[in-house]
């Protein structure tokens, strides 16, 4: 009986990890509006106008590394600066309506 029990309890953990790992595929959810967020997913790099290119609806970026604050604007094919997104950085991103990031 307790082997059964064992057995079951394991198929069920690893049941709901598979549909817990489904659930982070789907991307990163920002709503609209200010979001503060730390990147934690393994991505390649990208600048924050490529960035801004693919998700239009991205209206500002802001980054601050301690040292100075670097900000993205996105109005008039962008405006300030160019700068690299990176993982496992915090980065604030304002958008005009929910957006899904994917960025793998």
């Amino acid at each position: 009986m307790n082997r059964y029990f064992i057995i079951l309890v394991l198929v069920i953990l690893c049941i709901s990890g598979i549909l817990l790992a489904e659930d982070f595929k789907e991307g990163i959810k920002l709503s609209e509006g200010k979001n503060v967020l730390n990147i934690s997913t393994e991505f390649n790099p990208l600048y924050v106008e490529d960035l801004v290119r693919i998700y239009p609806d991205i209206t500002t970026i802001t980054y601050n590394d301690s040292e100075k604050e670097f900000g993205y604007v996105n109005v008039f094919g962008g405006i300030g600066d160019n700068f690299v997104i990176y993982p496992n950085k915090t980065y604030e991103i304002t958008t005009r309506k929910e957006v899904i990031l994917n960025l793998r």
